[in-house]
């Protein structure tokens, strides 16, 4: 019962290590966007699949895609993906300056930390009410006892309270990586 909340836990933190990495702050990270989807082939890949991605300095991003045909579809892709970058092709690379972060710009990433880290705990309230319901169904099947759903249950509190602190600790780390001029 516990082993699988954990590891629905896990899963939901994963996740949120990956969005956290996807937001940008004052470095070159090449996690910004690795996952952005590429139309290539037909189908849609993420980028770090058709390429290599690196940051050879504090503020530039360098992709060198295996297949040179594809820049046109790389460029319009992180044209499209929102995270307002500007990218220069020279028909080898595609290269991808990062202007420094305004005030208004880290105000704004900072909300979306605090979205994403309120998406990541309500997920885990979900999985601790699916576990929870699945402790008492055993409970009333006389499969535990009325000790153990009480043991059960504290345990299960104890671990979402843990879970939800190492998110916060994730999250208060992206804050100060983003407010670090």
């Amino acid at each position: 019962m516990l082993q699988e909340f954990e590891q629905k836990v896990e899963k939901i933190k994963g996740h949120f290590q990956e969005e956290l990495k996807s937001i940008r702050t004052g470095r070159a990270n090449p996690a910004l966007v690795a996952n952005i989807a590429v139309m290539a082939y037909g189908t849609p890949l993420p980028l770090a699949q058709l390429a290599n991605i690196f940051a050879p300095e504090a503020k530039l991003l360098v992709i060198e895609p295996w297949d040179k045909s594809l820049l046109k579809e790389i460029e319009k892709a992180i044209a499209s993906s929102g995270l307002n970058l500007t990218t220069a092709s020279d028909g080898v690379v595609v290269r991808i300056k990062l202007p420094d972060l305004t005030a208004e710009t880290r105000q704004s990433l900072l909300k979306v930390v605090g979205e994403k880290l309120e998406s990541a705990r309500v997920a885990i309230r979900q999985a601790r009410d699916d576990a929870k319901k699945d402790i008492e169904n055993k409970k009333r099947a006389g499969e535990i006892t009325e000790d153990d759903r009480y043991n059960f249950i504290e345990k299960l509190d104890k671990k979402t309270r843990d879970f939800s602190a190492e998110l916060e600790t994730l999250s208060k780390n992206k804050e100060k990586e983003i407010m670090t001029i």
